[in-house]
């Protein structure tokens, strides 16, 4: 299962997809709270992924063209993720 994560501009998108072409999908709009609602977004998918038994083999992250801004929110994610 593949973790992206698109956060350059809105709406923003977080979308797991598995090698059957089934995928988990979440788009949120920029807003003041948008780090809580891609905190919220992202624990609900992947609870959703490990009620499915299933594991994240990797992560793609777009880096733009786009918001500096957004680009640090989305590396700071991944970065909340690994570490």
């Amino acid at each position: 299962m593949y973790l992206l994560i698109y956060t350059v501009s809105s709406p923003y998108q977080i979308v797991l997809a598995d090698f059957e072409g089934r995928w988990l999908e979440r788009s949120i709009e920029q807003t003041n709270s948008v780090i809580d609602s891609l905190n919220d977004s992202l624990h609900d998918l992947l609870s959703q992924a490990h009620s499915l038994n299933k594991q994240i083999e990797a992560v793609v992250f777009i880096t733009g063209p786009g918001s500096y801004t957004g680009t640090r929110i989305g590396a700071s994610i991944i970065d909340a993720l690994i570490t």
